[in-house]
């Protein structure tokens, strides 16, 4: 973003005309360019681009937040922040007695909700972003302070809880807690040991050698997607050494959770392919819960390290997806499609797990002129390779 001057004027009354003006240029599909060369005629081109991208992200951001229409983004801090539904359900894990201090609060994502549920303080060592908070708090009308700072600045004992969001550098493809701003170790080592901590990572981050091993992680998704993991410590744990899939849908909130080391689960495997087959949510794989979840349920996958699972009856688990098989093909696209042709087939989903996407391209490829919805999904089973047509079942 530009200067902090822009951005204090960007959050003031002044710039809310612009914005709303700007937004429905944009919603009725105006062409850029004339959006643009009008802003220019009122402001100068830094506070018009500021108007522009502003705009954009409230229309990308409606899918987080209720108000995003009168909120205030970047680019990353948007893509980081905490939809409102989950961080709904993350607040619940602090009592309303406490006194929370919110680190690296960003635009406020979290600290709305945390505000809501106790009193809550936000810090913030980038000053664009703390302003961007305070803005967003004066929309949600929300009491809670915004300060600016280091993070070693702050005194811990000035706090009874903390939630932490510290900023992400990727190590290949996964995020390594040492390269945190801060970092894990020096988290770890600041906060008190007896008191809530909730701090949020990545999805893809492994243990760190420093985490207590009491420590609960927990990761949270919607309804497709995993979104974040949280590492709860020194009370806010509820399943102490243990990990939690959730998943937030609204007001609904479905979970799987189990003390299990994943590395040292047996992985059971199918001979064939039966009745039914199961995509586990991706908050159980990426909490490691596969083959605890279908070791419960009497499932087994489909091939070595492939995450379709399949058994002989229905299974009501709302972090299983739920396909009702109707064949079982070798993986070849002629075949399939005179099936698929056979069976009336219509709209035609294509999913796939450890299979060349040359294979999914070409099954993306094939037509249906039918009015029967089916999913075909390209999977291992042991040693080759199959196209399963199936049907989805809907949860109740």
């Amino acid at each position: 973003m530009s200067d902090h001057q822009d951005v204090q004027w960007l959050v003031s009354d002044a710039a809310g005309p612009h914005l709303v003006a700007a937004q429905q240029s944009i919603l009725e599909q105006e062409n850029i360019l004339t959006t643009t060369k009008r802003l220019r005629r009122d402001m100068s081109p830094q506070r018009a681009a500021l108007v522009l991208e502003m705009v954009q992200l409230r229309i990308r951001a409606r899918r987080k937040f209720e108000r995003a229409d009168r909120m205030f983004f970047t680019r990353r801090s948007l893509e980081q922040a905490s939809g409102e539904s989950i961080a709904r359900y993350k607040a619940l894990r602090f009592k309303r007695s406490e006194r929370l201090v919110d680190i690296c609060c960003g635009i406020g994502g979290d600290l709305l909700s945390l505000a809501n549920r106790t009193t809550a303080v936000g810090f913030e060592r980038d000053p664009v972003l703390a302003i961007l908070a305070e803005a967003n708090l004066l929309v949600e009308g929300v009491s809670a302070e915004v300060q600016r700072g280091e993070f070693p600045s702050l005194d811990p004992a000035d706090f009874s809880a903390f939630h932490f969001d510290p900023s992400r550098r990727n190590h290949g493809r996964k995020t390594i807690g040492d390269l945190l701003q801060p970092s894990l170790p020096s988290i770890l080592e600041w906060i008190p040991s007896d008191l809530p901590v909730g701090i949020k990572v990545a999805p893809a981050t492994p243990p760190h050698r420093e985490t207590p091993e009491r420590a609960e992680r927990e990761w949270i998704g919607d309804a497709r997607e995993c979104k974040q993991q949280l590492i709860w410590l020194g009370g806010a744990q509820h399943l102490p050494g243990g990990r939690t899939a959730t998943v937030v849908r609204g007001e609904r909130v479905d979970q799987y959770q189990a003390v299990v080391d994943s590395e040292k689960m047996p992985q059971l495997i199918a001979a064939e392919v039966q009745a039914f087959l199961y995509e586990p949510h991706p908050t159980v794989l990426a909490a490691g819960l596969t083959d605890e979840l279908a070791g419960e349920h009497g499932l087994a996958r489909l091939a070595v390290n492939v995450a379709y699972l399949t058994g002989p009856s229905p299974i009501d688990q709302p972090m299983l997806t739920q396909f009702q098989v109707v064949d079982v093909l070798p993986m070849e696209v002629k075949k399939t499609a005179r099936e698929l042709e056979r069976l009336n087939a219509g709209p035609l989903e294509i999913k796939k797990r450890c299979v060349s996407n040359v294979y999914y391209d070409a099954f993306k490829r094939i037509t249906t002129k039918g009015s029967e919805p089916f999913v075909v999904i390209l999977s291992p089973l042991g040693e080759d390779s199959v196209a399963i047509i199936a049907k989805r079942v809907q949860s109740t």
